[in-house]
């Protein structure tokens, strides 16, 4: 991966370390491309004149890369990020690239399973369009939900479900008689390539689609307010209703107070600081790991029911399951002992 910065390593140790890095800093982090160039960059000029290892200089790759994620996050980043430390821009680019993966990862397994090429018809096609539409749908809706947008967020998956209920539909009165062939992994190239343009996303950039206008008013500000804590934040309705009850109080006392608070981003992330906010992240992830879980149920539905065992496709469906099944638990735990 660390073709990104163009540095050649002179010891494969050192190439392995900066492979391992990166791939932590990205997939955990997501942070901007130029954050990840300057960071492999300035360790391979440490490198280069110490004459020591990346790891005695550094210390384990992982470790590193949480450090340079943390000095690279700014007071704007921390206004802008969730409870999990990522904007909306980085959650949908990363969203992207976790479905291109899959989507890979499965046409490589068809491969494996059913040979080179892939029949279509006007089923497979429209089954194809519906994923894909629903999928691009749930990707903004979490974008949606870290910017702070909670109604767009209800507005998106409610789109997804009916993109799903339609195409579901249209399916089931469409001929089924095969249309084309194509080689498995000329879909495997095009999911890479989807997955090699998420990673290349601007975050800024990708921030500013689901941005809304800014507050012109009191009303509109306060509004604002509870959307960020709600959906940014991962606060409880109630929670962020008394932060905006108090908050209100505060602006009908004095007008002035409105301009006191300063940004309505980096008010809500003040308000949302402090102790309890590991337990909402842990909430969130439970929640995130049980809508994926009830996705897995749900497409896999007739493979689980069907229960053959001599059936790959059963046994990737049941893992599949039970990993979303423990990652539920695991942030559940995390959140009872904080």
């Amino acid at each position: 991966m660390t073709t990104a910065a163009g540095i050649r390593w002179q010891r494969k140790a050192d190439e392995e370390w900066a492979a391992a890095f990166e791939f932590h800093l990205v997939m955990r982090h997501l942070p901007p491309r130029e954050v990840t160039e300057r960071a492999l960059a300035e360790v391979h000029e440490a490198v280069t004149a110490a004459g020591g290892s990346a790891r005695d200089l550094f210390g384990d790759p992982a470790a590193y890369a949480d450090a340079v994620a943390a000095e690279a996050t700014d007071e704007k980043h921390a206004a802008k990020a969730g409870v999990d430390g990522v904007t909306a821009g980085e959650r949908f680019a990363h969203t992207l690239l976790v479905a291109a993966l899959i989507g890979g990862g499965l046409a490589a397994l068809h491969w494996f399973q059913d040979g080179l090429w892939l029949a279509f018809s006007w089923v497979s096609l429209t089954a194809l369009a519906t994923v894909v539409t629903a999928v691009l749908l749930v990707c903004g809706a979490v974008a949606l939900r870290t910017a702070g947008r909670v109604r767009a967020v209800w507005a998106s998956l409610g789109a997804a479900a009916a993109a799903v209920a339609g195409g579901s539909f249209v399916m089931s009165v469409l001929p089924g008689q095969r249309l084309f062939a194509l080689p498995a992994p000329l879909l495997m190239a095009a999911c890479a390539a989807l997955a090699a343009g998420a990673h290349r996303l601007s975050a800024d950039t990708v921030d500013a689609w689901f941005d809304p206008p800014r507050p012109r008013n009191a009303e509109a500000w306060l509004r604002r307010l509870e959307g960020l804590l709600r959906g940014r934040h991962g606060m409880s309705r109630k929670e962020a209703y008394e932060h905006v009850a108090e908050a209100r109080s505060h602006v009908r006392e004095d007008p002035q107070a409105l301009v006191d608070f300063g940004d309505v981003e980096t008010y809500a992330a003040g308000l949302a600081a402090g102790p309890r906010r590991t337990r909402r992240a842990e909430r969130r992830k439970a929640l995130g790991a049980a809508g994926f879980a009830l996705a897995v149920g749900v497409a896999g539905f007739d493979r689980l029911r069907a229960a053959d065992l001599t059936s790959f496709w059963f046994w990737l469906t049941a893992a599949a399951l039970g990993f979303a099944v423990v990652e539920v638990v695991r942030p559940l735990r995390g959140a009872v002992r904080s």
